[in-house]
């Protein structure tokens, strides 16, 4: 406990107190002390219910779970070595500075976090405070993994991409090199490389409050980096943590457990035996609707629907009779629920491959040849999974309003807190299914700010007829929550595949789920496809403007 007190208070202020908000929060907020709906930023309860702490909480708020804890550590590695770096080198002289630094780079996150509806900024904050550091030893050489090595100037753009590729949280990182490089370029850009007067000076009562200090040595007796030989601040770059460095100065190992290296090491080897294993996961049965008139002899292939992240068969009901009763042939339609989704069973597996070898598993139960095939969202990922994987399954597939490319919708970012959100709700088993739904809609609200979305993942809720008579939710929230980042944020990375059959894709012509650049990926994927955007329509393509979308499947299947 000694050695854990002296690395410590030998932690620079500044950065011991953000670094321990930061950890005390979480961990609060992880065991439910802090309710978790009044930490993050939120438009409405800031201005006018006045709740002035959110901007402040919103920044050193992360939510912890098994998915989010490994960035949640990196975060704070982060935070750790380049606050620290900067407060005890280029600001050792100069804690004011430093303060308004940190001050005015919160305020642009705030603000931007209010504009573009972000609730959680502790991403972009640390972003911001390692892109100063970055651009001020820009020429410092920094090791990455896999012995990559590159000035510092170029790491936020590396973090950047990593993020893209590892989560679809790219937005975070965007905001936070913007406001870093807000702060850089008024602070020093301007001032002395285009001549202009300094646009940001700290305030004469923060110096007051935080005077420089005069005289000493500069950085704990080491020179600034610009003054140190090139060789020796290469050297000291290739000496921080993981063997590889992110940048300049300390281990990750001091700081944290080896079971978090372990836990890096582990996740890279998952990711490979994923990728390589050649046995196929595990199906499970799934439950399904059929709509169908005895009276009809069709021998047109059937439609397989499956529905989106927090949805059921349930939701396809009219559109199912719809689509029966004008498809020419009459052709069966199946709705089905996904795995961990309406009546289909739990597992702790839930991935595009599993979803995939479920509905081969669904076509073998039905006794089904081919098929033509609807998905919506994550369904629409997994159908087409499948019709790369199994071409001879599917007669035509329609993808509504997501695309195969890497990441989803920005709508997608607070998923993870919805899922965490929903695990906390607790009500008696007393209760009717109508006074539990009004309680859940009354504890989702501080969270999920549209009526509509509460009401759709609240159709979930259900009252046990058997132990008790408890309230559950039907979808699997701990999986889900477990494997959103890899198993449904991320569409499998494919090569040599293509589905060759007609393919439509409706996208909502306000959703961002399909965007231009999707457009090569598609047609390389899917080459006799077709791309339709659906006028005024959000996400939920199908429900917003179900005459419109049934005529476009209607005309595709009946072509």
């Amino acid at each position: 406990m000694s050695d854990f007190q002296t690395w410590y208070k030998q932690v620079p202020p500044f950065t011991r107190i953000w670094l321990t908000a930061t950890v005390g929060i979480s961990l609060l907020a992880k065991i439910g002390i802090l309710p978790i709906g009044y930490l993050i930023l939120q438009f409405a309860p800031f201005f006018y219910k006045l709740q002035l702490w959110r901007p402040m909480t919103a920044v050193l708020f992360y939510p912890l779970n098994p998915g989010t804890g490994f960035h949640f550590m990196m975060n704070c590695y982060f935070l750790y070595n380049y606050s620290l770096r900067l407060e005890t080198d280029h600001y050792k002289q100069k804690p004011g500075d430093y303060f308004y630094m940190l001050f005015f780079n919160w305020i642009l996150c705030v603000i931007i976090g209010l504009v573009m509806e972000l609730p959680i900024l502790m991403d972009p904050m640390v972003l911001s405070v390692l892109y100063v550091w970055c651009k001020l030893n820009q020429d410092v050489i920094v090791s990455f993994w896999f012995g990559m090595r590159f000035k510092a100037m170029y790491l936020p753009w590396v973090l950047l991409g990593m993020n893209m590729i590892l989560s679809s949280g790219s937005i975070f990182s965007l905001v936070g090199i913007f406001v870093g490089h807000a702060y850089y370029f008024l602070k020093f850009s301007y001032p002395s490389e285009l001549g202009g007067t300094a646009l940001i000076e700290t305030p004469f009562f923060i110096k007051r409050y935080f005077p420089d200090v005069q005289g000493g040595t500069h950085g704990f007796g080491i020179p600034p980096v610009g003054q140190r030989p090139v060789q020796q601040q290469q050297q000291e770059a290739g000496m921080a943590g993981f063997r590889h460095a992110w940048g300049r100065g300390h281990t990750l190992g001091p700081m944290f457990p080896n079971a978090v290296r372990r836990a890096f090491k582990s996740s890279f080897r998952s990711l490979h035996l994923s990728a390589t294993c050649s046995s196929k996961p595990a199906s499970v049965p799934l439950s399904f609707t059929r709509y169908e008139n005895n009276a009809s002899g069709s021998n047109a292939p059937p439609v397989l629907v499956l529905h989106g992240l927090f949805g059921s068969k349930s939701n396809w009901n009219s559109l199912g009779k719809a689509f029966h009763k004008n498809t020419k042939p009459v052709r069966k339609i199946y709705a089905v629920d996904a795995r961990n989704h309406g009546d289909s069973p739990h597992t702790d597996e839930h991935s595009y491959d599993h979803m995939v070898e479920d509905l081969v598993q669904l076509y073998k139960t039905l006794d089904i040849e081919k098929a033509s095939i609807i998905g919506h969202s994550m369904g629409g990922r997994a159908m087409m999974l499948l019709a790369l994987k199994y071409p001879e399954l599917v007669e035509k597939a329609i993808i509504v309003d997501i695309s195969p490319s890497s990441g989803l919708g920005t709508s997608n970012t607070n998923i993870p807190l919805f899922l965490q959100s929903m695990k906390m709700i607790q009500i008696s088993p007393t209760a009717t299914i109508h006074q539990a739904r009004k309680i859940a809609d009354e504890q989702l609200s501080s969270i999920i700010a549209e009526k509509s979305l509460r009401d759709f993942l609240i159709t979930n809720l259900v009252k046990t007829e058997k132990e008790g008579g408890h309230f559950r939710w039907r979808i699997n929230l701990q999986s889900l929550e477990s494997n959103f980042n890899s198993g449904i944020a991320q569409f499998p990375q494919l090569t040599g595949m293509k589905f060759e059959g007609p393919t439509l894709f409706i996208a909502g012509g306000r959703s961002d789920y399909v965007k231009p650049e999707d457009v090569p990926l598609i047609k390389t994927l899917f080459p006799n496809s077709e791309i339709t955007y659906v006028k005024d329509a959000g996400h939920w393509v199908h429900s917003e403007k179900s005459t419109e979308f049934s005529k476009l499947v209607l005309n595709f299947l009946n072509d």
